[in-house]
């Protein structure tokens, strides 16, 4: 378990000057309608799948993301759960690496985002390599390929590593958790309190 007011992150690294230097802070909420409960967004009290930030963005994704807690959620549930890339993507072979790296996939918006009138789409490779580190794209639900593509089973598989290896951080009053957008993926446990209020940063390398 991280402590209180934890970092993970690794050694910073160059990004594109076309993102800025920080973005946001925005407000993660719980979003009174009902009808959100069953969609992957930051706004419903649902889990959230394992992903990277920033995959739908043009440009290169932020390093850092900070979430700050103003309100913690009472009761069970609500924790942002955590995993290092590192291992899955050593344990890719040479063959698999290379897929990752050369292939363009096709990326699409939340669509709780969507409802808000932000629909970004673009195209990446999952993997990336920068100044000697790699970054990692990732999303269980907004990747878009087909059935049989190798992206397919490498969602299923890093899915199933996430659920086994994550790190659940559970939030207090005024607690700010920072992790290495570049390296670890990051979902959210359900919880029903919708009084939990985090604030959220996205700060290039």
């Amino acid at each position: 378990m991280f402590p209180r007011s934890s970092t993970t992150s690794g050694s910073a690294g160059a990004s594109e000057a076309s993102y800025p230097t920080t973005r946001g802070p925005w407000s993660v909420t719980s979003a009174p309608n009902p009808a959100w409960t069953t969609s992957t967004t930051r706004a419903t009290p649902a889990p959230l799948t394992p992903h990277s930030e920033g995959y739908d963005f043009a440009v290169t994704p932020p390093r850092y993301i900070a979430l700050w807690c103003i309100t913690p959620a009472s009761g069970p549930g609500g924790e942002t759960t955590l995993m290092d890339t590192r291992p899955l993507v050593a344990a890719l072979t040479d063959v698999e690496r290379k897929q990752l790296l050369e292939t363009d996939y096709a990326w699409k918006t939340t669509e709780g985002v969507q409802r808000l009138g932000l629909d970004l789409k673009t195209r990446h490779p999952i993997l990336e390599e920068r100044s000697g580190r790699d970054i990692v794209r990732f999303s269980c639900n907004n990747l878009i390929r087909e059935d049989d593509d190798f992206a397919a089973a490498l969602q299923s598989r890093w899915h199933a590593a996430f659920d086994r290896d994550h790190v659940a951080v559970e939030y207090h009053e005024r607690d700010m958790l920072v992790w290495d957008n570049w390296r670890l993926l990051h979902a959210r446990n359900a919880f029903s309190d919708r009084s939990r209020h985090l604030r959220r940063i996205q700060i290039a390398g």
